[in-house]
């Protein structure tokens, strides 16, 4: 579960809320193929699992770190994924991804009256 204020930290920009999260975990799981955990790691609210993947059929090996409140509301994330060309084609696919179905917080920002603040 993700807190209100939760922090996404991306390899291209940090991003805040909840809502703008979820949407980025969304689109980066579509993004992502054939994930497969390798290993776990805990020491007291932080967390992290090393996965390998596939973008657009090039291999990915990353890290997913995550720390948590005294609620186990996840107050934190960050991605590391590499390598530097598989992570190219990852940007691409996220760019056009969110330029189709933009993050929460910029359809808000859009100036249009009709949508909610």
């Amino acid at each position: 579960m993700l807190a209100p204020t939760v922090t996404f930290h991306s390899p291209v920009a940090d991003h805040h809320g909840c809502d703008d999260v979820a949407h980025l975990l969304t689109v980066i799981g579509r993004c992502l193929g054939r994930v497969q955990e390798r290993v776990e790691y805990a020491a007291g609210t932080r967390f992290a699992v090393e996965f390998t993947a596939e973008v657009e059929g090039d291999p990915v090996t990353g890290v997913l770190v995550w720390q948590v409140d005294d609620n186990g509301m996840v107050q934190e994330v960050t991605l590391m994924p590499r390598p530097l060309s598989a992570l190219h084609v990852a940007v691409a696919f996220m760019r056009s991804a969110l330029a189709e179905d933009p993050l929460p917080s910029a359809r808000r920002d859009d100036g249009d009256p009709s949508r909610e603040p």
